[in-house]
């Protein structure tokens, strides 16, 4: 299911697209009887959007919420309830695949599958190798490192996307009150914080980590949640993001479930 989770209707009147994104009642109206006959048929279903449907980390949330879905927690629940629990989603250009566990017992998951993009370092793309009896998804991921117009891409690509990152944190850090040297210091472990998230499979050493919390445990209240903030986006307790097999049969009670509820309701 290829689902346009992007919101034109305002692009005009602002002058500039809008960053945020969410799945409209009537495309969830259209949607939901389909998943429903789908799980009749037996087929097995995962979609494709742009906005993601659950958080990859856990400040996402309040300091990228325009990357994730509105009400995603709640579209994300019900999407997995009618057994789509596997999405391939995109907008952070980071590599990264998280699992929400809605009923805290394996019974209904969603898997978002996010894939970088080629415009920012390391430039990812996916091979994905479905085993439809299995209900496995083999992922494995793949770097554009080398380009014929560039004589050192590995060490442009580095440069211009921590560039960037370094620019994007001094503004929204200064916005914040940061200034001085705490602003350039901040700025800097926010952007190789943010550049490592990119790649996937964080993994921080013992250095990073204890400046990270000190950060999260200094007395004053917004340098701690600025600390907490960028632990949570340092530190992947999750999936590996790489390379990994995701089973869509981890959601296979509440897919049971659903089909015994509509069992009941078509024989009634």
């Amino acid at each position: 299911m290829a689902l346009d989770s992007c919101q034109y209707q305002d692009n005009a009147s602002l002058g500039s697209p809008v960053t945020a994104g969410a799945l409209s009642d009537d495309l969830l109206g259209w949607l939901q009887p389909l998943l429903a006959e789908a799980q009749h048929q037996g087929k097995r279903v995962f979609g494709m959007l742009h906005h993601g449907v659950v958080a990859h980390f856990a400040s996402q949330a309040d300091f990228f919420a325009e990357y994730l879905l509105a009400e995603y927690q709640t579209v994300g629940q019900l999407l997995s309830e009618y057994g789509l629990n596997l999405v391939f989603t995109g907008h952070f250009h980071a590599q990264d695949v998280a699992l929400a566990d809605y009923n805290g017992d394996g019974s209904q998951q969603m898997y978002d599958v996010q894939t970088g993009s080629c415009v920012t370092a390391p430039c990812p793309w996916r091979l994905v190798d479905l085993s439809v009896a299995a209900g496995t998804y083999q992922i494995r991921s793949f770097f554009v490192d080398r380009l014929a117009s560039i004589s050192d891409f590995a060490s442009y690509q580095a440069s211009f996307v921590l560039e960037g990152m370094y620019s994007l944190y001094t503004h929204y850090l200064g916005n914040l009150g940061v200034s001085g040297e705490s602003l350039q210091q901040l700025a800097g472990l926010a952007a190789s914080l943010h550049v490592a998230h990119y790649r996937g499979d964080e993994a921080p050493d013992a250095a990073t980590l204890s400046q990270l919390a000190a950060l999260a445990q200094n007395p004053d209240a917004q340098t701690a949640m600025l600390g907490q903030a960028l632990y949570a986006l340092a530190v992947d307790p999750g999936l590996a993001d790489n390379e990994l097999t995701v089973n869509q049969d981890g959601a296979q009670v509440a897919v049971n479930g659903l089909w015994r509820r509509w069992l009941s309701q078509a024989s009634a």
